[in-house]
């Protein structure tokens, strides 16, 4: 099964690792991680001063020296009178203007086609919960250009969409001193550096605007040289979607129409799920599966046991499933996270084109489109998951698939599963499942890589204030949501079995029943809004943590779980591998 993987999967995997010293400090004092220079915490090359506490995941691209939490008065399209703020806002799956308050693809599509095929492209495309994209005028293609006046909004090239006849073309539509390739963002493009797209020399991206005196010719912008030009519309090119700018609200607050229908797509907004592990494996290389799980949970002799801890050991929470018949449709209903799914795959998906991939039959984009018009069981506001939503009803008792037959029979064995979500790091790549053990991997979402879609529907809120920190000399951190209460620390260089002797030995805070964490408790940490690190967790270093859970392959039992929080992958490796145990209690 062939998959192009995510430099969040594998190419910075080392790093996630952290130092590998046997044995635990205590302590997580977050370092500048990034892949820059500098020695501040974000991931651009300056060493910015500004007074914000992300590290640095705002969506703010534009070139100016603000923070930008604007005061302008105001730029939006609305009818109210508001003075609020307006910033940049990166939604992972689209990016909007704070400016304009255009909403644009993002990221751009990396198919050619032609003018019409552009236009019938945009026109079809459903994304970010968004179904009125269209494809952007000059003027509009114009404000996206940075780091080159001349062909930007209001600079001197004459091209406008009230002047599109080809005498238009000024001398400044093609401004030499924007040199090819020197563009504001880390691939040279002139456009903002939140933008992702193909990165191609000499490939221009359509406008809907038609040179007026020349039949069959449209307008583009040449973004890696800022260029504007015109030619044949029936010539391939690119496409990037945009739509108008949002809302006619008489709000008087921050702006903050994003388009997302769940506000939880990225992080998780519900109690832990049960993994559904009830076997007990030897954590060392043979993963030859015990009959009876080693030593006892709670008592001091299961720290110093042999590969006592393990997930199974531990209670699950309760959870059902309860299949339903609405309006002659069956649906999954599961009783703690109030989700409801979609139960039974079809068995061709209207829209999608690689029905032979044993990975799946469509492309991110088609997935996102079936999963929005699908009409099903008197409901129409079905979705794409995020990944903790499709996460959560992996089986870790099974593989291939890993899913309980019972609620979802017919799932494949060897399938990939699209999530909603682009990831924080690369907007050309999106989160998937592995649905023949429950693994998260990041892909490009090309035309050429495709999977399945389950589709959900749900209505969640995230908590006013999910983790606080108690500090002290052994500080502990609660979930307010998971009701979990986490060491503010954590043990290095471990392998899977010394992580869980680590853990069932530990006495911090006054505690000595700590243990470590099940595969969904650890993933629970994840935000998928944020990386490096990929989570709010206070402190959280950009490292992979083992969990309890092992997998279930057949001839994997000496494989285990950890989660990397460089980026929020989740994957089954070598119990013998070296990663990190942050340990867990659950509150009194």
């Amino acid at each position: 099964m062939r998959r192009t993987t995510s430099w969040i999967g594998f190419a910075m995997l080392a790093a996630a690792l952290g130092p590998m010293a046997c044995g635990g400090d205590g302590s997580s004092s977050k370092a500048d991680s990034g892949a820059d220079t500098d020695t501040d915490g974000d991931t651009d090359a300056d060493a910015d001063t500004d007074s914000d506490s992300d590290s640095d995941t705002d969506a703010d691209s534009d070139s100016d020296s603000d923070s930008d939490s604007d005061t302008d008065s105001d730029s939006d399209s609305d009818t109210s009178s508001e003075t609020g703020t307006v910033s940049d806002t990166d939604l992972g799956c689209a990016w909007i203007d704070g400016t304009t308050l255009l909403t644009w693809e993002n990221p751009a599509s990396t198919d050619y086609r032609n003018v019409a095929e552009s236009t019938s492209y945009c026109e079809s495309l459903v994304a970010c919960g968004f179904d009125d994209w269209r494809l952007p005028t000059i003027d509009e293609l114009r404000t996206l250009v940075r780091g080159c006046p001349a062909t930007a909004t209001g600079g001197t090239c004459g091209v406008t969409s009230s002047c599109l006849a080809s005498t238009c073309l000024t001398d400044d539509c093609g401004d030499a001193s924007c040199t090819y390739g020197s563009g504001p963002d880390d691939e040279g493009n002139y456009w903002p550096t939140a933008l992702e797209g193909p990165y191609v020399a000499y490939e221009q991206y359509w406008s809907s605007s038609s040179t007026t005196d020349l039949s069959g010719g449209a307008w583009y912008v040449l973004f890696k040289n800022a260029d504007i030009g015109h030619a044949t519309a029936s010539f391939d090119g690119l496409t990037r979607c945009v739509r108008s700018a949002p809302d006619t609200d008489s709000d008087s607050g921050t702006d903050s129409d994003t388009g997302v229908s769940d506000p939880c797509a990225s992080e998780q907004c519900f109690p832990v799920p049960p993994t559904g592990q009830t076997f007990c494996a030897h954590w060392d290389t043979s993963g030859d599966l015990y009959g009876t799980c080693p030593g006892i949970v709670g008592q001091a002799s299961c720290g110093t046991t042999d590969d006592c801890g393990q997930d199974a050991q531990y209670p699950d929470p309760a959870r059902t499933f309860t299949v339903q018949t609405l309006a002659g449709d069956e649906v999954v209903a599961d009783s703690l996270t109030g989700l409801t799914w979609q139960r039974n795959l079809p068995a061709t998906y209207p829209g999608c084109s690689n029905a032979a991939s044993t990975n799946g039959p469509c492309t991110w984009q088609q997935a996102g489109a079936y999963c929005a018009g699908l009409d099903l069981a008197g409901f129409t506001d079905w979705r794409l998951p995020g990944p903790h939503e499709l996460s959560s009803i992996i089986d870790a008792d099974r593989a291939n698939p890993a899913l309980d037959p019972t609620p979802f029979p017919g799932s494949p064995a060897d399938g990939w599963f699209w999530t909603a979500l682009a990831t924080a790091a690369d907007k050309a790549q999106t989160w998937h499942v592995y649905g023949g053990l429950g693994n998260v991997f990041a892909t490009y979402a090309t035309s050429y890589d495709t999977g399945y879609a389950r589709c959900v529907r749900s209505s969640h809120v995230p908590p006013a204030t999910r983790f606080s920190d108690s500090g002290g000399a052994e500080p502990v951190v609660t979930d307010s949501l998971t009701g979990l209460i986490w060491q503010q620390g954590h043990g290095t260089g471990l392998t899977g079995r010394q992580a869980l002797a680590h853990c069932e030995s530990l006495s911090w805070a006054g505690k000595d029943d700590w243990r470590l964490p099940n595969k969904n408790e650890l993933h629970s940490l994840v935000d998928y809004g944020v990386s490096n690190p990929a989570s709010d967790f206070p402190d959280m270093p950009s490292l992979t943590f083992w969990s309890s859970t092992s997998s279930a392959e057949s001839d994997g039992h000496a494989r285990g779980f950890w989660v990397s929080f460089l980026g929020g992958i989740v994957s089954s490796v070598a119990k013998s591998e070296l990663a990190n145990a942050r340990c867990v209690r659950d509150a009194p």
